[in-house]
C-alpha cells in the first residue's frame, strides 16, 4: 500500500501507511458532514474534485509528522511531456473568451488544458522527485482506489485555499504569473485587475460563512517560486461553521474558476473538453473542527504507465493570446517539454 502524504504546518507533513479509505460520487457535502460526525477527533485527508460531484477521505489510523526531508531527493526526472492542447487551438480559446468578456458575459474565466507523458516509474518514487523541485507549501500525495478512481495523484501547489484555526478562517488567492522581472508583474494592469477581480469575489464567498464582514490583510504580496512568481492576497475572518457548510458555500476556488462564479463554471463545462476531476478541486488535512485546505494545481495524475500535467491561466479583457500561451508553459516550468 502507498502511503498518504499531506502538507500540515510551516516546513512539516503528515505522513500515514495505515489509513482508511472513504468516498462518495454523490451528495458529497452530507457525506462530508456524516464524517465529521462518526470521525469528529481523528486526523483526516480529504480530497474533494473542482466539479464537486466526488470526494474522498483518508481516515488516518496512525501518522506522524515528518519534515521536507524525509521527501525530498536529489535524483532526476527524465520524462518528457507534451501539450494536450494545440498552441492554434488554446489561442482560439483565450479569444473567445475575450469576446464573451467583450459583451459582458463575465468579467474573467480560468483556462485549462494539460500535458501528458508515458513512464514505467513508481508514482510514489516520482513523488519524491518534483518534490525536490517544486517550491511547495501545499504539497500531498494521495493514492485513490475505487471502481470510479483508481489512480495517484502528486500534487505541489502554491495556493491556499482555506485554513479555518479555531474561529478564525482564511483564504490567501494567487494571481499574476510572470517569469521575468518581478517589478513588470507588480505594475502590470492586466495582473493587477486579474486578483483584484478574484480578492473581490472571495470576500463575498468568506463572508458568506462569517459572523462579521471579513478584511483583506494583505493585497498583491509577491510569492516567488524560483522558476515563475505570482502575486497573491489574504483575506481573514471569523466563523463558527463545519468544513462541509464552509465548502457548500465557497467551493470551487474562486482563483480557479473566474468571476462571477457562476457564469464563469459554466463557461468551464464548454471550452474545456473534459471534466476537471482532482486538479483545481482541493486537498488538505482535517480534525476536529480545523482544518487547511490547498487548491490543487501544479498537480499530476498517475494511472498505470500514463501520467499527466495540469495548468490553467487567468483570462481577463487585456489578455494578450500569445502571452497566455507562454503562460501555461512557464507552469510547466519543473517539465521537460516537447512542443
Amino acid at each position: 500500500m502507498k502511503p498518504v502524504i499531506c502538507f500540515y504546518k510551516n516546513d512539516q507533513y503528515i505522513y500515514s501507511d495505515d489509513s482508511t479509505f472513504l468516498s462518495a460520487n454523490e451528495n458529497i457535502f452530507e457525506f462530508l458532514a456524516a464524517i465529521e460526525k462518526k470521525y469528529y477527533a481523528v486526523m483526516k485527508i480529504v480530497q474533494v474534485d473542482f466539479e464537486a460531484t466526488f470526494a474522498s477521505v483518508f481516515i488516518l489510523n496512525t501518522f506522524e509528522i515528518v519534515n521536507s526531508d524525509y521527501l525530498n531527493t536529489t535524483e532526476k526526472v527524465e520524462i518528457e511531456f507534451k501539450p494536450q492542447i494545440s498552441k492554434n487551438d488554446f489561442i482560439q480559446k483565450v479569444i473567445q473568451i475575450k469576446k464573451d468578456i467583450s459583451v459582458g458575459r463575465y468579467y474573467q474565466v480560468n483556462f485549462t488544458s494539460k500535458f501528458s507523458a508515458q513512464t514505467e516509474e513508481d508514482s510514489f518514487s516520482l513523488f519524491k522527485k518534483y518534490f525536490s523541485l517544486f517550491k511547495s507549501r501545499y504539497s500531498a500525495f494521495l493514492p485513490l482506489q475505487t471502481e470510479q478512481k483508481n489512480f495517484e495523484i502528486l500534487c505541489y501547489s502554491p495556493e491556499l485555499f482555506l485554513e479555518k484555526i479555531g474561529p478564525q478562517i482564511k483564504t490567501e488567492p494567487i494571481k499574476g504569473t510572470l517569469n521575468t522581472d518581478v517589478n513588470e508583474l507588480i505594475k502590470s494592469p492586466k495582473e493587477i485587475a486579474e486578483l483584484s477581480m478574484i480578492v473581490d469575489l472571495l470576500r463575498n464567498d468568506l463572508n458568506s460563512v462569517c459572523a462579521e464582514p471579513v478584511q483583506v490583510t494583505k493585497h498583491r504580496e509577491i510569492l516567488d517560486l524560483g522558476y515563475t512568481q505570482h502575486t497573491y492576497s489574504e483575506i481573514r475572518g471569523e466563523t463558527q461553521m463545519t468544513l462541509p457548510e464552509i465548502l457548500k458555500q465557497t467551493f470551487p476556488g474562486g482563483s480557479i474558476s473566474g468571476c462571477p462564479k457562476t457564469e464563469s463554471l459554466k463557461a468551464i463545462s464548454e471550452l474545456e473538453t473534459e471534466p476537471r476531476g482532482f486538479y483545481t478541486g482541493s486537498i488538505g488535512w482535517w480534525q476536529n473542527a480545523d482544518f487547511k485546505l490547498n487548491i490543487a494545481i501544479r498537480s499530476f495524475k498517475k494511472q498505470n504507465t500514463k501520467i499527466e500535467y495540469f495548468a490553467g491561466c487567468g483570462i481577463v479583457f487585456d489578455s494578450d493570446p500569445e502571452s497566455e500561451w507562454q503562460e501555461f508553459l512557464t507552469k510547466a516550468g519543473r517539465l521537460s517539454v516537447n512542443l
